[in-house]
């Protein structure tokens, strides 16, 4: 999968054998935890990362009120790589 954001960011889900993480731990979530990481993405595709914290190593984590984390790595202001999501309680062993 691969968004475009402004015409400038593209963001787009890391593979893994040919497999995303970060789709089959979306899968995983309720049809209202999904629609909330959805909204959160239509942001991020228009250019609003929101709340997040750059760590180490350039990796991005992305941070939900309700506790969710979705983590990437940038290259630079136009590419951002979904790795994964998780969830505070989760957080050292995501990241």
């Amino acid at each position: 999968m691969s968004y475009i954001c402004d015409n400038t960011t593209r963001v787009e889900e890391l593979r893994v054998n040919g497999k995303s993480p970060f789709a089959k731990w979306l899968r995983k979530l309720g049809k209202n935890q999904q629609q909330e990481i959805d909204a959160r993405m239509e942001r991020v595709r228009a250019g609003n990362l929101g709340v997040h914290r750059n760590l180490r190593y350039g990796i991005v984590e992305l941070k939900f009120d309700s506790g969710f984390r979705i983590y990437g790595g940038r290259e630079g202001k136009t590419l951002f790589l979904l790795i994964l999501g998780g969830n505070k309680k989760g957080q050292q062993v995501d990241i």
